[in-house]
């Protein structure tokens, strides 16, 4: 786990106040006993050998940024596979909130002229080639910007983003099957692409992002 990942879960937790009345009944492990901390984390690259028998799988995690803070590729050396985490969907529309766009796309870029890759294994959606999948995200991260920018040039208030949600769903959301119960992934997708719409929003009225 990258170092700015585990910085955000790594909080102290605070002890349970004094109870002043009798205990109450046996309660459940606390979730702090729970929970395991990660057996190594990075700042920029790492990597670990998976061992069994004869068998050695060497695993690299390198770190790129872009889409998180701690946004990082994992790749299982010399196979042509590469985990890339939220930085490349399949079927479903990136989650820009907390991304740096420019790098973002850079990231993006330089992964659409590495050779030594054959197989995505994206952050949501399923294991694909990487030239469909890269331009996908490209694409939906282009159009936002361009959609958002247009709002803002004409003046238009934060709220009237939501209008925006409906055709970016039905372009790049994921899509039903047949008796397949999807309407709660779509709202809880739509919030998402809102609030990526709004940090885009915000950031260009602030003068952070043009």
């Amino acid at each position: 786990i990258h170092d700015q990942a585990f910085a955000q879960v790594a909080v102290p937790l605070e002890p349970l106040p004094a109870m002043p009345l009798e205990p109450p009944a046996p309660m459940p492990a606390p979730l702090r006993d729970l929970l395991s901390t990660p057996h190594w984390t990075f700042s920029e690259a790492a990597s670990v050998t998976l061992s069994s028998g004869k068998q050695h799988i060497f695993v690299d995690a390198i770190y790129r940024g872009g889409c998180a803070p701690e946004g990082s590729f994992v790749s299982l050396r010399g196979q042509g596979i590469l985990f890339t985490g939220e930085h490349v969907t399949v079927g479903y529309p990136p989650l820009l909130a907390q991304g740096d766009l420019t790098r973002w796309r850079e990231v993006l870029q330089g992964l659409k002229e590495d050779p030594t890759v054959s197989l995505i294994v994206p952050g949501r959606g399923a294991p694909t080639a990487p030239g469909p999948a890269i331009e996908g995200t490209l694409e939906y991260i282009q159009e936002a910007l361009s959609l958002v920018r247009a709002m803002v040039r004409a003046g238009n208030p934060r709220s009237e983003l939501a209008s925006l949600v409906p055709d970016l769903l039905a372009k790049y959301g994921p899509k039903p099957s047949k008796g397949s119960k999807l309407t709660l992934d779509l709202d809880v997708v739509g919030r998402h692409v809102r609030a990526g719409l709004e940090t885009i929003y915000d950031n260009i009225k602030s003068g952070t992002m043009k």
